[in-house]
């Protein structure tokens, strides 16, 4: 399913330090970065945006974890 445009507009706002401030959230992107914060059971994780071929190979990180995954394409992830 492709992300809504709420989903999109709001995840291009936390490229903006004040909105990350307001929002208290931020991204992070890149494999070894999400895979640390996937270890460290402090940092909350709201969602997770993955492409199907990462998501293949770490699924077991991700597995019966509280938060959404989603599945998204190379072009959704191009425009957020």
């Amino acid at each position: 399913m492709p992300l809504s445009k709420n989903t999109e507009k709001y995840l291009r706002s936390l490229s903006q330090k004040k909105f990350r401030q307001l929002y208290n959230k931020f991204i992070g992107e890149g494999d070894k970065l999400v895979k640390e914060i996937l270890l460290n059971q402090r940092i909350k994780i709201e969602i997770l945006l993955a492409l199907e071929e990462w998501y293949e190979e770490n699924e077991q990180l991700v597995k019966n974890r509280p938060f959404k995954v989603e599945i998204i394409s190379s072009k959704e992830l191009k425009k957020i």
